[in-house]
């Protein structure tokens, strides 16, 4: 059953190797050792990771080595490939009628993460559009809905939290 039980873990690469799969193309296989997770009853344990340089998939596993630390080019140098903690997304999969882990994606680690931040005005205009949905869910549900609160005002010296400043005429670059 592909794509049941999927986990995540933080880890760094421990060995690697270039080689060529059986159906002939150039791969990487790179070995994480992962914690014991009590949870699913498994312990401390190695899982290779296989990254392949298709034309399909060649930009995604340069992207999952940059994630793990290498800066180079040449992929008979390796090194540095073990500087980072990555975080591995690991699915059990069916094979030969056994389920196995399988690292599907290497990602950098970090905190949330979004393609496009919403902030400032689309940040405020989406949090606005999205006002009448929650109390509607929250009616809906039971729960009494209050008045909201009067918008607190930033303090003078700067933005709230990790929002940039408003732009000036002069920061628009046309």
């Amino acid at each position: 059953m592909a794509g049941t039980n999927r986990r995540y873990v933080r880890s760094k690469a421990k060995s690697w190797a270039l080689g060529v799969s059986s159906t002939g193309k150039e791969q990487i296989a790179v070995s994480f050792l992962l914690p014991a997770d009590p949870g699913l009853e498994l312990g401390e344990r190695h899982l290779a990771w296989y990254g392949y340089f298709t034309d399909a998939t060649a930009e995604r596993t340069i992207e999952s080595l940059r994630c793990m630390g290498f800066e180079g080019d040449d992929l008979t140098q390796l090194e540095g490939l073990d500087k980072n903690e990555v975080e591995l997304v690991i699915e059990d999969e069916e094979y030969e009628g056994h389920l196995n882990e399988k690292i599907q994606f290497i990602n950098k680690a970090g905190g949330a993460m979004v393609k496009t931040p919403l902030v400032g005005e689309k940040a405020a205009s989406f949090a606005a559009q999205m006002k009448a949905k929650f109390r509607a869910f929250d009616a809906g549900n039971g729960k009494r809905t209050t008045k909201p609160a009067a918008a607190a005002k930033p303090a003078a010296g700067g933005p709230i939290g990790d929002e940039p400043p408003p732009l000036a005429d002069a920061d628009i670059p046309f």
